[in-house]
Order: structure tokens, then sequence, then C-alpha cells
């Protein structure tokens, strides 16, 4: 167990009650010829690996629609933009990636694309996105080499990858940790969250004691190579199966460091699969938590979004819910300012853009990056006593 219990200075995760059952993906439809109607499509990862994260990202833009379309709140060149979303499951398979974006441009299905839930699809995507010069907006996480390839159409509303870990670092940093390990899986986007971890420890001071790629046959051994070490902080840099081997691996060698950040430690899903016990107190990166107080132009606030997520899903949202939905915002409140859906004049008032969000100020970079993108750090905490355990869990 965590021996930091870092009740002021974390947010912790909400109790998570059960979710009603999703309902059935909207038809998107095919060229509409209607200059009020934004064409927003791409995949998913509705089922597989990332199916909790990508699920919360449709619901988060399903609500958008519905509450753009309902209030007419922007306006395009012929009255109310109106938006209509074109999803597609792709199950975590890159060829669907590519045959999916391929096919809706080709048959012109939609006029903007957004972005897979998963750094390797999200680049088979943005690369599509380029050539047949179709505005792409991420939401998710992405590599930061994708944006240093001259794409002129791709913009995200995430933090970059290199800062992921920079507020838990400064948190652990304030809780009198002096040293860190890092352990990463081999893919680019884990690489950029562990190799910035690293730099922003060391510019803190923070004596870095271990840089380790994760070994997927020997991680026991690795494990109990960072034990013998001592590091008051381990960070983990992966995705929710990488989570689930380190949690499992340390707790089964009493590995047991002041302070463990995981990318993906305070998910539902993954605080499920090690058991609630297990999971108490780890950290994780996130870009949003729901107990900010900002303005928005669709939802009023950010309390706004929440209950009305809350009122539509019968769950809390997540980060990625609201990244995605913020994403929309952005690219209809550029629509709306270029008078236009053609793709350069929206790219355009995009790098021109400042939008006031429930999730955050959003303004562009010229390579389509956040400016001034901030993480926030989530704990995962045990329930009250008098809380049932399986409110922890989303069924």
């Amino acid at each position: 167990m965590m021996s930091w219990l870092l009740l002021a200075a974390l947010t912790a995760l909400a109790p998570l009650r059960a979710a009603s059952h999703s309902r059935a993906l909207p038809p998107g439809p095919r060229h509409l010829g209607n200059d009020s109607i934004v064409r927003l499509g791409g995949t998913l990862g509705l089922t597989g690996e990332l199916s909790a994260m990508s699920r919360a990202s449709w619901r988060g833009l399903e609500l958008l629609a519905e509450h753009v379309n309902t209030t007419g709140v922007f306006r395009g060149p012929a009255g109310s933009l109106r938006l209509r979303l074109l999803i597609e499951d792709d199950r975590g398979d890159p060829r669907r990636v590519e045959e999916v974006y391929q096919r809706m441009a080709d048959l012109d299905q939609v006029g903007f694309f957004l972005g897979p839930y998963s750094p390797p699809l999200a680049a088979v995507a943005a690369q599509i996105g380029n050539s047949t010069e179709i505005l792409t907006m991420m939401f998710g996480p992405t590599s930061p080499s994708l944006y240093r390839q001259g794409y002129r159409t791709l913009f995200t509303a995430d933090v970059s990858a290199a800062d992921y870990m920079t507020h838990a670092l400064e948190l652990s940093k304030l809780m009198g940790a002096g040293s860190v390990a890092l352990l990463w899986e081999a893919n680019a986007f884990s690489t950029a969250v562990c190799g910035g971890a690293a730099d922003h420890a060391e510019s803190l001071g923070l004596t870095v004691l271990a840089r380790m790629k994760l070994q997927a046959d020997g991680i026991t051994s690795q494990v109990r190579h960072l034990k013998a070490l001592g590091p008051d902080v381990l960070i983990g840099c992966g995705g929710a199966r990488t989570a689930v081997q380190i949690v499992v691996s340390s707790r089964a060698l009493s590995f047991n460091p002041q302070g463990m950040v995981l990318s993906i430690g305070s998910a539902s899903a993954f605080v499920h699969s090690v058991g609630a016990s297990n999971a108490n107190y780890i950290m994780s990166p996130v870009s949003w938590i729901p107990y900010l107080n900002l303005s928005c132009p669709v939802f009023g606030s950010t309390r706004g979004f929440v209950e009305a997520y809350q009122r539509r899903w019968n769950e809390t949202p997540t980060y990625q819910s609201a990244a995605a939905a913020a994403g929309g915002i952005a690219l209809l409140a550029a629509i709306e300012a270029a008078g236009t859906l053609e793709t350069q004049a929206v790219r355009s008032a995009m790098l021109n853009l400042t939008v006031e969000t429930f999730y955050a100020r959003l303004s562009f970079h010229r390579n389509g990056t956040r400016r001034g993108a901030k993480v926030l750090t989530e704990q995962v905490q045990p329930l009250g006593a008098d809380r049932p355990p399986s409110e922890r869990y989303l069924e």
C-alpha cells in the first residue's frame, strides 16, 4: 500500500456507479450537401483493450452533438450548425483504421475526421487525414513525433506525452520524494511519456535511479531489481496490460515505494482488474477533472457538462469524455469563425482560435498541439466504510 495519502494535494477518484447500457451507435450520413451540417467521423476502439476509454470518448461526442443540435449555439454559413457523427469500431486493428478512414474520404462520408483513442492507430488516421486534406481532431494520446511530420490538417485537444507526468512529479517532490525509477512499455508513446518524466524529474533535482524498457517475459526480475534500488517513486508508462503487470508483480514481491504513478492507474477498468486494495493510492495523470470551474459556450460550465453527462449516461464523465467533447467544441467554434466548412479556412481559424470550454481554454500552435496545456493528477483512494465495494466499479 502506498504510504502517501495525498488528500489535500490530489483529486480523489470519484466512486463510479453502474452505467446504463450504451445504445447503438447512430448511423452516419453520406454526403449531405448542406453547409450547416458538420460531418465528423472516424473510428474508436469500442471493443478490445481500450474499449472503456473509447466508449467514454464516444459518449462525450454524442452528448455534444445532442446539445449543439438542440440549442443551435454555433452559426454556420447557412444557419445553425448541426453535428452529425459517423463512428465505427476499429477493434484495435490498424488495417481496419486504414480501411475505414480511406473509405470515408473516398466516398465523401465525412468533412472532418476524429482520431482513434490509441497512439499507433491515431498515426494511421493522421496520415490519411493529411493525404486527403481532411482536418483531423485528436483527443486521445498521440506520439509527439506525429506533430513533427509537417501535417497541416492535424490538431489535438490532449496534453503532450512528454508532459504527462510533470504534475505528479512536482507533487511527489513536495511530499519529500528524492528519487524515482522509470519503467516503460516498448512503444513510441510510452517512451515519450517516460522520457519526458525523466527529464522533468532531473529538472526538479530528483535522482533518477533507473530507466528500464519493459521486458514482457522478464518483468518479475525487473521489479525485483527496482525493489533493490529502493526508489521513492515508481513511474510506469504504458497501457492497461502494462499497468496491471507492474502492480501485480510489485505486490507479489512486496515492492511498495512511497508513490506509484501509472499512465492509466486511476481508470475504473484497471482498478477492477487488480482489485481495490492493490489500486488504492496509485496516482495517474489526467488532462481534466470534473471539479473545475470553467465557462463553456455549449454547457455553460464544467458543472453543466458533468450534470448533463450524468443525466444522459448515468455515470460521471472521465477526462476522455471531456477531451472528446471539448475537441468537438473547438472544431465547431473554428467553423463558425471561418464562415465555411472548407478545410484550409477552418484550419486558419483553428490557428487563430481561443475558446473557453468546460475542459480548458483551447488554442493551438502551428503544428496542431495545444498552447498552455496542463496535466493534473488523480489518485485512487479507498471508499468510506459506509459505501459498498461495488460502487467503486463501472459495470
